[in-house]
């Protein structure tokens, strides 16, 4: 289970385009949430089917949080 916690406060707001016109879609900025976190809730028989990165190796433990940035890679397949 995949579980989003949405930060109640925005620290920033960084502005990727500061004048002119903007098209449908284009991005403007983004939001600098403070607290904003996604929490991954594994099977035993998954998480034991699975070798994670060393940085990760300690928050799988339980004893630290991590930062990960989108597109980065968590685990493989296999032991």
């Amino acid at each position: 289970m995949q579980l989003e916690i949405g930060a109640m406060a925005i620290g920033e707001i960084s502005l990727t385009k500061t004048a002119g016109y903007f098209q449908k879609g284009e991005e403007m900025g983004n939001f600098e949430l403070a607290g904003s976190t996604i929490v991954l809730f594994l099977q035993q028989s998954f998480h034991e089917r699975l070798r994670f990165f060393p940085k990760f190796k300690d928050a799988v433990n339980g004893k630290q949080e991590v930062c990960v940035k989108m597109g980065e890679g968590i685990a493989v397949r296999g032991k």
